[in-house]
């Protein structure tokens, strides 16, 4: 049976690519309930910056909590419970989400399943964009595209796997580095890929993706595997069918220089120095202690600022999810620094326009530089 979707509103669970328009193939269901299920073959990582995606790769993944919650109030509508977790998905920046019933034959030991995983969401994140040959950040991207994306990928089932046990559900965090599951089946059956041979590919953006899959016992509303030949009209694509970040804005998007935000930031007014008066030698420095958020625990802004404080955005399901691993990430924001710095960095343009360009690719959404005064250091660290 061939279904397309039509007079679709969009909201934020849609995401950026207009999947809802392609058409869907019922069928291809009971073709991928018959397939052997097969282990990815994951990418080695060969250069500086891919190793740094795999470390905090680990990092993420080996701290989500594996606590579950006492059950909570969840929608009885199914439609709702998926509309949230793939809204949270796509505020995280996935490419594409999908949800789909979890079949015995996709699991790669069927004995695996001992949770009872009735339900898998398979998110997808695109790689980002490329940086031009004479970019100096197009020798540090250079096969390490996946590993950036596969960290990505890792960010958002890790915290969608937390949102849902912090719910009071079972839920297991897969993907290429470690996964009990096919994840190329469960793409197709979530209606996020079609099946091209061996590879499971997206009408919008290809092999270019990295995947990570959440199994759960959270029961929730599935979508139907994409047609094989499912494509988007090029003129409804153009103009951005649904809502949905048009084929246009992708183009121009692609076409500006990858250290140029999506943002038309080079636009802006610039002045040597901003306009609201400061007269540096005036400004004091001040203890960290000083910030409201340690004031609050200190009690400085009354009893309710003192106890909310302690469990702060962690009383959000979703919030819990992503707190486990960004903590685990905070002792290694200092690291090392080579003792040789490399010869080609002793350029300032270039640098900058490296580095604007990495931190593009990585996802940020406006990225600057400039000199820190010296009133911009605390005084005293929070001791």
């Amino acid at each position: 049976m061939l279904i397309r979707d039509r007079g679709f509103n969009r909201g934020v669970e849609s995401g950026p690519y207009p999947l809802e328009a392609l058409t869907t193939d019922l069928s291809i269901t009971h073709t991928e309930q018959q397939r052997a299920a097969h282990g990815p073959i994951p990418v080695p990582a060969s250069t500086p910056l891919a190793q740094a995606a795999l470390k905090y790769h680990g990092i993420i993944t080996s701290s989500q909590s594996t606590d579950i919650a006492p059950l909570g109030a969840v929608p009885a509508d199914l439609r709702a419970r998926s509309a949230e977790i793939k809204g949270a998905a796509y505020y995280l920046d996935a490419a594409h989400t999908g949800i789909c019933a979890v079949p015995a034959n996709a699991w790669l030991n069927r004995s695996q399943n001992t949770d009872q995983h009735t339900h898998g969401i398979v998110i997808w994140v695109a790689y980002g964009r490329a940086a031009e040959t004479d970019n100096l950040a197009a020798g540090w991207l250079a096969d390490a595209e996946h590993h950036i994306a596969q960290m990505r990928a890792a960010e958002i089932g890790v915290a969608i796997a937390g949102h849902i046990r912090a719910l009071g559900f079972n839920a297991t965090f897969h993907d290429e580095h470690s996964t009990s599951v096919d994840l190329g089946i469960l793409s197709v059956l979530a209606g996020v890929g079609q099946r091209r041979g061996v590879q499971v590919v997206s009408p919008f953006i290809g092999k270019r993706y990295a995947c990570s899959v959440v199994t759960t016992n959270y029961e929730l509303l599935t979508d139907t595997p994409l047609a094989t030949n499912a494509t988007l009209n090029p003129l409804r694509n153009w103009w951005g069918v649904n809502g949905a970040v048009s084929g246009r804005e992708r183009r121009r998007q692609q076409r500006r220089a990858s250290h140029l935000s999506q943002y038309p930031m080079e636009q802006v007014k610039r002045v040597d120095r901003p306009t609201t008066l400061i007269l540096d030698d005036e400004v004091p420095r001040v203890p960290k202690r000083a910030e409201f958020f340690f004031r609050a625990r200190s009690g400085d802004l009354g009893a309710k600022a003192q106890r909310e404080v302690a469990r702060f955005a962690l009383k959000h399901p979703l919030t819990d999810g992503l707190m486990k691993p960004l903590r685990a990430l905070v002792p290694h924001q200092a690291g090392e620094t080579s003792p040789d710095p490399d010869p080609e960095l002793n350029d300032a343009t270039s640098n900058s326009r490296a580095i604007k360009s990495l931190s593009y690719h990585l996802g940020s959404n406006l990225t600057g530089i400039c000199e820190i005064p010296r009133y911009a250091w605390y005084s005293h660290g929070p001791d």
